[in-house]
């Protein structure tokens, strides 16, 4: 798995919490996150928002396709989704994939897009990728889901 973060596609998802991505009782990642974000690879990179300290063999179903990002635990999202923008993303081109009122915050403050992991996997693969592929991901859709995390 990549530590250090490189640009290879036109959109970028952030999965913004490792706890999203993990079965409930954390002991593996869960195979509906590991299906969709194998096919998000496919169009996306993916960005992961990770502690420290996180044990990194529970995702290695995506070896590979994901790249972690320690965050130190002070630091503000909205910061980390910034300096990811620097790599020349268009702002309607990030989906922040979250389940916290931070995760939608930081979708917010950046200009970028929100996906609540409440509505599940297989909507975001389903219904959220394609209307980000196309184009039709903000305004609407996407204020639906920023209103799921107040």
């Amino acid at each position: 798995m990549r530590t250090s973060f490189q640009r290879k596609k036109d959109f970028l998802v952030i999965a913004a919490d490792t706890d999203t991505l993990l079965t409930q009782d954390g002991s593996a990642m869960s195979e509906d996150a590991a299906r969709t974000l194998d096919s998000i690879s496919q169009v996306a990179d993916i960005v992961v928002f990770a502690k420290q300290g996180l044990n990194t063999k529970l995702f290695m179903p995506l070896c590979g396709k994901i790249t972690f990002l320690h965050m130190q635990q002070t630091l503000d999202k909205s910061v980390c989704v910034n300096r990811l923008l620097t790599h020349e993303y268009i702002k309607a081109h990030v989906l922040i994939v979250g389940a916290q009122n931070e995760d939608a915050q930081a979708a917010k403050k950046t200009g970028t897009l929100y996906y609540s992991t409440d509505c599940g996997w297989g909507r975001l693969l389903e219904e959220a990728l394609p209307k980000l592929l196309h184009g039709t991901y903000k305004g609407a859709y996407n204020n639906t889901m920023l209103n799921r995390e107040k």
